[in-house]
């Protein structure tokens, strides 16, 4: 026999370090375990380099490697080689002697099978590569089969080829479970794989977005993530690569034009052409293409070329697209081989043929048509808006500038629409605008109404006060009007009323609404109810109403309501949960609705300092000044925070200037509701400055508007707060007129939901609340509605509570307040007094048994003299706690149930660890990532130092510091991970910092600093941090750096 040496036959050898898809790896593994395997996958994919890398790092012995040519034809050529290669690497003695003829192939392969392949009795492993040039030769086929068939369990035949491959046998072998398939996806990279390849293979470290950019670009196409990474590391810009890959990547060009589209000629030339010139199409939409090409069989063109492992995937019915990198690398192509300018005229007469008119699009942005495009839009825009099929329209406006929209009102309408349901506000009020001044300049009467049908809609929707200037220019328009546009001017109208806080009227007018526009009906009732404090029953219609698209709502306000039922009704957490949810990721208008309510739902919850939430209410309402929706019913609210901020905590004549100014933009509104509140605050304002006369004409002036405006909440609360004012001025009847009629609202309309929680509304603390109704009934008011509240709530001794609520502050040192009183050290008359308050606050939330009390704090005593003690102690602290408290009257905030004592009522307190905990809890009852991660951030800001750290003795502080610690150092770990796969390294390296001033140990923290400031070109400062890492583990512990900081520093040293 003549002795053969082929590089065909040899096995291709690997780098060791080359990165390998786990998932992959692992089933390619199994290949040990059957007769056959088939692997089939796309040019470029990976096969041979991943079966490669298996059979090397696994250590796989005795294989056989065959990459078949394009020379074999014929069964005895095929089994010539198989066999020659069998001999090469030294599975069978190089003396065998079988000999392949057409006569005998059958009896040849029965002698290569029991003479030598039997007595080897080892596993054997004969691969088969490039098998797509023989995959349809049934002749060969057949011979592999019977190979396949009459072998011992241990020869394993593996099949490596680009497209599909079908033996006779293939569904038996299935049944029979003696078929190992690795199919074509399983070789795609998903964008974590992206990143892990890149990092191995090219010590190419991609953020998130490059990453995200590189899959969307390549499908996860190896051959082209390959390509493309190796331009990243030659320093060329992602986005430039990207963004023209068909030039960037020559290699791939060369690639692809040696690897597949000589191939393809050499199977089929009409096939190679099909290929080239499709690319100038769109999509290969099978019909389309039958047409172009003016054939019948694209079909089965597509199909072949699927088989030829060229990237194509099917997107619905009869409709492929090429992967995307192929794509651009072909259109290149296209541009040397053709005339593309007589491909796109012939692409074009088909899009006619066939009315595809986002192909149109395409192919007229292509030869720039303006005229043809502003065609289209005419006639095809109002059914993609219809149906939120923004890509086309976006698309076609590309080729227009300002000036070429000068003359076409109709487009700046439709782009206007197309802003507005992208939420762009700003840009759809100044198209509109546009639109409105080109109408009245050229008289073009039907197009005009339509532009101020959409202006004041937007307007209604932001409640702005301009909204009141447009409906009298549309009643001017009435003539024109359609049937339709009459309905929608009776809704406008309707929603000017609820503008001007005219809620009687509006509540009347809606109702004609109810037959002919459910929707708008139950929205408009909704907003009239919320403002007349009707909140069950605006929560009721609320639920009926959810649109998936903002800009079928009549009012934004009917979007932030749920929040705004949360905040009044006390249900904090709900509202930023539905903040975050629904604003934080929408357009910059709501997006700033959300951050002014999330700062309210801090300041209710005392996360924030006071200045903090002033700066914040300030810089909002500068943001209001450019507006172009004037003076909105959010602005009126900023106004409404930074009043009550300003009454409270800072300078009330200050918040008489905010009222003056707010009251001058609520007339202009013509808003009686908002007169209404503002005159309310202003009366509160001058209360504090003990200006009673000024404040009772400011309060009467209130009620009057709101009893016009019929906001029967506010004038619950405008009654409340003039009777507050009468009984200082010892004008006790009066006090008591106003307390009833207040008391009679509340019995109507049921608001024990927001008295007794901390609400956005100006009762931000309910125990002043329920201090004015103690007063109340010491005066014989009727106050029995108000104790069945109580009573509802479960909550004892209400009777006993004094006006302000405590503030307790534990992490760091120890500090308590009354309301905003400090409570001063040297009002610590007992030291056992305060000790006694902190084993309260470790068990917050629950009752602690006398006996347990007086082991912890005297564990040496007997339990009688203990017992003794602690009667003594806890009669000291609750004059700490309550200096004011009357005698013979039961204590407010210490409650003693049976023999058990602790802190129980929860709205009369803020208890730092208490809202920390609370914030974790929300955090892991929340599904999405994004919110999770919010709640736990604001756990971690509320963490300011450990858990009372002045007491370093007592081990039940200990403890309960140990354990908030280790909660903190959890979630801090899950924010540094985080911000880190969001690509915020700033805040990652700040929160690993964090975690290592808590404890140095934590290896986690190091490895994504480290990784953080390699993200930021920082390698010193990551190597730096390695090496600190390494010897303090070194020095403290005895112990190196685990693995994955190690691989981490070798490739940074490598980089570097």
């Amino acid at each position: 026999m003549t002795e053969v040496s082929n590089p065909q036959f040899d096995v291709p050898q690997m780098n060791y370090q080359i990165w390998q898809n786990n998932q992959l790896s692992n089933k390619l593994m199994q290949i040990k375990n059957y007769p056959v395997t088939i692997i089939q996958g796309v040019i470029g994919s990976g096969k041979t380099t991943a079966l490669t890398n298996v059979l090397q790092k696994e250590r796989f012995q005795n294989v056989s490697w065959y990459e078949i040519k394009s020379s074999i034809t014929t069964p005895i050529q095929f089994w010539t080689m198989v066999y020659n290669s069998l001999i090469e690497n030294n599975l069978i003695p190089e003396e065998s002697k079988v000999l392949f003829d057409s006569n005998n192939i059958y009896q040849s392969l029965d002698i290569l099978i029991e003479d030598y392949l039997l007595p080897q009795e080892k596993e054997i492993y004969i691969v088969l590569d490039n098998f797509e040039i023989i995959k349809n030769n049934q002749v060969i086929l057949e011979t592999i089969s019977y190979f396949i068939e009459l072998s011992p369990a241990f020869v394993h035949v593996v099949i490596s080829s680009r497209g599909q491959v079908k033996f006779t046998k293939l569904a038996f072998w299935k049944v029979k479970n003696k078929v190992l398939l690795i199919f074509g996806d399983e070789f795609q990279l998903n964008q974590k794989q992206i990143e892990e390849f890149c990092l191995e293979k090219h010590k190419l470290l991609l953020s998130s977005y490059e990453s995200e950019m590189i899959f969307n670009k390549t499908d996860g196409w190896i051959l082209a993530v390959d390509l493309l990474a190796d331009r990243i590391s030659q320093r060329v810009r992602t986005e430039k690569i990207i963004n023209d890959i068909g030039r960037e990547c020559e290699l791939l060009c060369d690639y692809l034009d040696f690897a597949l589209l000589d191939y393809i000629e050499q199977q089929n030339s009409e096939l190679n052409r099909f290929l080239v010139q499709s690319s100038i199409l769109s999509k290969l939409e099978v019909e389309i293409c039958n047409n172009f090409f003016q054939i019948n069989n694209s079909q089965q063109l597509i199909e072949k070329m699927i088989t030829l492992g060229v990237p194509i995937k099917k997107t619905s019915k009869n409709t492929y697209e090429y992967n995307s990198t192929l794509k651009e690398v072909l259109e290149s192509k296209l541009e040397e081989l053709y005339d593309v300018n007589q491909l796109l005229i012939k692409a074009k007469e088909v899009y006619d043929q066939e009315n595809k008119v986002e192909q149109l699009i395409d192919y007229n942005l292509k030869i720039n048509n303006k005229a043809e495009i502003i065609k289209i839009i005419k006639d095809n825009a109002e059914v993609w808006l219809e149906n939120n099929n923004l890509a086309p329209l976006q698309r076609a406006f590309e080729i227009f500038n300002e000036n070429d929209l000068k003359n076409h009102p109709r487009l700046l309408v439709y782009l206007g629409d197309m802003y507005n349901k992208s939420e762009e506000y700003h840009q759809a009020i100044n198209k509109y605008q546009q639109a409105e001044r080109i109408c009245l300049s050229e008289g073009k009467n039907s197009t005009l109404v339509t532009v101020l049908f959409k202006i004041t809609e937007l307007l209604a929707f932001f409640n702005s006060n301009k909204c009141l200037d447009y409906i009298p220019k549309l009643k001017r328009q009435q003539k024109y009007f359609s049937k339709q546009q009459k309905r929608s001017f009776y809704k406008l109208k309707v929603v000017e009323l609820i503008i001007k806080g005219e809620f009687k009227d509006a509540e009347l007018r809606v109702e004609k609404i109810k037959q002919n526009d459910i929707d708008a009906y139950r929205e408009l009732k909704a907003n009239i109810l919320f403002a007349c404090g009707k909140f069950s029953q605006t929560e009721k219609l609320l639920e009926k109403i959810r649109f998936q698209d903002h800009s079928n709502y009549l009012m934004y306000h009917t979007i932030i309501m749920p929040a705004l039922l949360y905040l009044f009704t006390g249900k904090l957490f709900s509202a930023q949960r539905y903040i975050w949810d629904e604003l934080s990721e929408s357009n910059c208008y709501l997006k700033k609705l959300g951050e002014y309510y999330s700062t309210l739902v801090y300041q209710l919850l005392g996360v924030h300092k006071v200045n903090y939430c002033r700066k914040q209410y300030t810089k909002f309402l500068e943001h209001t000044k450019d507006c172009p929706f004037g003076i909105s019913w959010c602005k009126m609210a900023i106004y409404r925070e930074l009043i009550f901020w300003e009454t409270l905590n800072g300078d009330p004549e200050q918040a008489l200037e905010y009222s003056d100014l707010a009251l001058k933009e609520a007339v202009e509104r013509k808003d009686i509701l908002a007169q209404g509140m503002v005159l309310l605050l202003k009366g509160i304002a001058y209360y504090c400055l003990e200006q009673f006369s000024q404040a009772e004409e400011a309060l009467s002036q209130a009620i009057n508007e709101l009893v016009a405006s019929g906001a029967e909440l506010h004038l619950f609360l405008a009654l409340l707060g003039r009777a507050e004012m009468f009984y200082q001025q010892d004008r006790f009847e009066e006090f008591k007129v106003e307390m009833k009629e207040a008391i009679n609202i509340f019995k109507k309309n049921d608001y024990d939901k927001f008295v007794l929680n901390r609400t956005s509304l100006f009762v931000r603390d309910p125990n002043m609340l329920v201090d004015l109704f103690n007063r109340a009934q010491i005066q014989g008011v009727e106050t029995k509605d108000i104790k069945q509240a109580f009573k509802k709530q479960k909550l004892k001794g209400i009777e006993h509570s004094p006006y302000y609520m405590l503030k307790i502050k534990a992490f760091g040192n120890m500090e308590l307040f009354r309301g905003r009183q400090k409570v001063e050290e040297d009002e610590w008359t007992r030291k056992k007094s305060k000790e006694l308050f902190k084993l309260f606050l470790v068990h917050y939330g629950e009752f602690i048994s006398k006996e347990k009390i007086c082991h912890f704090l005297w564990p040496d005593k007997k339990l009688k003299k203990a017992t003794s003690s602690f009667y003594v102690v806890l009669n000291n602290l609750n004059k700490v706690l309550e200096p004011d408290r009357e005698s013979r009257t039961g204590p407010y905030f210490i409650v003693k149930k049976d023999n058990y004592y602790g802190l129980k009522k929860e709205f009369a307190y803020y208890y730092d660890v208490s809202l920390f905990e609370e914030f974790i809890r929300q955090g892991k009852n929340s599904n999405q990532d994004r919110i999770k991660m919010k709640f736990y951030q604001e756990a971690f800001e509320i963490y300011k130092n450990d858990f009372l750290i002045e007491d370093l003795s007592n081990n039940w502080i200990i403890n309960e510091r140990e354990r908030l610690e280790k909660k903190y150092i959890d979630i801090s770990e899950k924010l540094m991970k985080y911000y880190y796969d969001i690509e915020k390294y700033e805040k990652a390296i700040e929160i690993a910092d964090q975690i290592l001033n808590k404890n140095q140990y934590i290896e986690p923290a190091y490895l994504y600093k480290i990784m953080s400031y390699d993200q930021l070109g920082k390698k010193a400062l990551a190597i730096t941090t390695y090496e600190s890492c390494k010897r303090i583990l070194a020095e403290e512990l005895d112990i190196t750096p685990n693995q994955e900081l190690k691989k981490y520093y070798k490739y940074l040293k490598i980089s570097n």
